[in-house]
């Protein structure tokens, strides 16, 4: 909308022993800004209450130097046609237990078509939320170099991804099938089945009337030079 900035930044206290995020969120019309500690933020307009109407949203990943895990924030920016309505919303997030606290989040997509953002850390592990809830779906690696540019991949609505070492990997979600995912395989979430029917509503995706569950292949894909494609399909790339 134009109406909201966003700059980040990251700083070591201790030499690299640990990273810290700092966020600064600008209003345009207020001309007033607020520090968020957290990594990776995006904006994002999509329905997340009703299907017909958009919410303005920053997705990030909201950590203080004294946390140990961070959490993932879908904060609405401005005022909402029913202020009592405005969302915010909190889940854990919790890097891969082989890197710990010496992970970060350096890049964040949101596929405003299906819902979900696609978080990618320093050490090349990809994070997928829901932004219903906020619950992760997928935690795996697709890289062991980092990941330094992203872009959209405009007829997917995915993530195209280049390594330091120039490889170019596609992260995006069956559509066919995410819906069913949802449903049968994130028992973690505690509505899944809420979940994937309001994203099969609100995303105009099949599957939620399906019985089936849906598999999410996710090994060698970096090695390999593949897409992730969540819902059983890989895409050669």
């Amino acid at each position: 909308s134009g109406k909201w900035c966003v700059l980040s930044g990251i700083y070591s206290p201790d030499k690299g022993v640990t990273i810290n995020g700092v966020i600064q969120l600008y209003s345009v019309e207020q001309k007033v800004d607020q520090k968020i500690d957290g990594f990776a933020p995006c904006f994002a307009d999509l329905p997340l209450l009703a299907p017909n109407v958009k919410n303005n949203v920053i997705v990030l990943i909201g950590k203080k130097s004294t946390d140990v895990n961070g959490s993932l924030l879908v904060l609405e920016v401005g005022t909402p046609s029913d202020p009592t309505q405005k969302i915010k919303r909190k889940q854990m997030f919790q890097s891969a237990p082989d890197v710990g606290a010496a992970d970060f989040p350096v890049l964040n997509y949101i596929s405003e078509k299906n819902g979900l953002a696609f978080i990618i850390s320093k050490s090349g592990y990809l994070y997928v939320h829901e932004l219903y809830t906020g619950f992760m779906i997928c935690r795996t690696r697709i890289s062991s170099d980092l990941i330094f540019a992203a872009c959209k991949h405009s007829e997917s609505d995915g993530m195209l991804c280049v390594s330091r070492k120039g490889v170019v990997q596609l992260v995006t979600v069956d559509k066919d099938n995410i819906v069913n995912y949802i449903r049968t395989q994130c028992p973690h979430i505690a509505d899944s089945v809420g979940v994937a029917f309001k994203m099969a509503k609100f995303c105009g995706l099949p599957g939620a009337e399906q019985l089936f569950s849906c598999l999410l292949y996710t090994s060698d894909a970096a090695d390999e030079g593949l897409g992730v494609d969540l819902g059983g399909r890989r895409i050669i790339k």
